[in-house]
């Protein structure tokens, strides 16, 4: 007798965009994945597990964004991974577009705020110092260097990226660290000599032109062996 044949039901898969970075080999170390989507709710939770997607991971830190204002408009956790820091942030409120992402050197976040290298140079967050450079000397080699934010039509925005670059001894040093959001897109550096002669200028180098801080996180260590405050909720 013929047998009827068997039909399989493939589960539908949600895919989300990714891409692997790779810069700066002279340094040593790439970003080696990123996550940037679509968010659910005020902070993209919407039942969804946004834990680690990959690697086992132990959270080492956590910030609350906040803006000028005062006003909370994000989160950052931080999560050391077999593969490096898993860095993940969610927001809020916040404008459409790309904005420049990255993990300053000093873990202060005053609006307003003096540049602690120069004091007369004024304005929101400056107080969280430059780039946390680590070895990299220029944008876009420094260890604080971080894909940008793209933040949708409603104002959320959700973005995970593991980097070999950070490590717990630079971001909890003596001074700690703080991440620092951007009103503009970062250019990290890449001017084309069409457009000028020799490249990128030093201004250009220090922070890819990301234009105003708008919100700042400082990063409090967690206790070792905390789970990640955004995973398995």
């Amino acid at each position: 007798m013929r047998q009827p044949r068997r039909r399989l039901a493939l589960p539908a898969l949600a895919v989300a965009g990714m891409f692997a970075l790779s810069a700066c080999g002279d340094v040593g170390y790439t970003a080696t994945y990123v996550e940037n989507r679509p968010t659910l709710g005020a902070f993209g939770h919407g039942g969804e597990d946004h834990g680690p997607t990959g690697p086992t991971s132990t959270g080492i830190g956590v910030g609350q964004l906040a803006d000028a204002q005062g006003t909370q408009v994000g989160t950052v956790e931080l999560s050391q991974t077999d593969k490096g820091v898993e860095v993940t942030v969610e927001a809020h409120g916040l404008q459409p577009g790309f904005h420049g992402l990255h993990v300053h050197a000093v873990g202060q976040c005053e609006a307003p705020s003096a540049n602690p290298a120069d004091a007369t140079d004024t304005g929101p967050f400056l107080s969280a110092g430059p780039h946390l450079a680590g070895p990299g000397a220029d944008h876009p080699a420094h260890a604080g260097d971080l894909p940008p934010l793209l933040v949708n039509t409603d104002g959320t925005a959700y973005l995970q990226v593991v980097t070999e670059r950070l490590t717990s001894e630079l971001l909890f040093d003596a001074d700690g660290s703080a991440v620092i959001l951007h009103g503009s897109p970062d250019n990290f550096a890449n001017i084309p000599t069409r457009y000028a002669a020799g490249g990128a200028d030093e201004e250009t180098r220090k922070a890819g032109d990301a234009g105003q801080r708008v919100a700042c996180a400082v990063i409090e260590q967690s206790d070792t062996g905390d789970e990640p405050a955004g995973a398995g909720h």
